[in-house]
């Protein structure tokens, strides 16, 4: 988050596919890919993003953010 605060998208999104390359179920993995979703979302990937999304919610089905977020960017695409 820190990084894409900083305006540095890229190097965020290099360090959220590195960090979720290595570690794709640890505890932290809902909130990486929703944080990564938000990133895509703002750069207008909205495909990844809903991939994202949904494998936050597949590892967290109750994850709320990523479930309104999820809906939101759909709005987006039209699905």
């Amino acid at each position: 988050r820190a990084l894409v605060a900083k305006g540095l998208s890229k190097e965020a999104r290099l360090r959220f596919e590195h960090s979720l390359s290595l570690s794709p179920n640890q505890p932290l993995a809902p909130l990486a890919h929703k944080e990564f979703a938000d990133l895509l979302c703002g750069l207008g990937e909205y495909q990844g993003a809903i991939f994202h999304y949904e494998t936050a919610l597949r590892l967290e089905p109750d994850y709320v953010q990523a479930q309104q977020n999820l809906a939101f960017t759909r709005t987006l695409t039209g699905d």
